[in-house]
């Protein structure tokens, strides 16, 4: 009885962290394939942006518009308050 008690001692000491350490590594795994198909996503987005911003010269305008909020030399901003006067 005592030879098992200690077989089983000297296995938990010696084991257990690896195989816990195991476990946590491959529920990581887990969780980044997950991510796989989410991230191939926005890169498949990302590349789109490049390509528009490389080639269609209105889309860069529309996003310095949009994005920084910037106008073309002799436009004016008009900007509207929404609210009681």
């Amino acid at each position: 009885m005592r030879i098992i008690l200690w077989t089983l001692l000297i296995f938990s000491l010696v084991y257990l962290p690896g195989i816990l350490r195991l476990n946590y590594l491959y529920a990581k795994l887990r969780n980044y394939r997950q991510q796989i198909p989410e991230l191939s996503r926005q890169n498949d987005l990302l590349r789109q942006e490049i390509i528009n911003l490389k080639t269609k010269p209105f889309y860069t305008e529309k996003l310095a518009r949009e994005e920084l909020g910037l106008i073309k030399e002799g436009e004016w901003v008009i900007k509207v308050q929404n609210g009681c006067h």
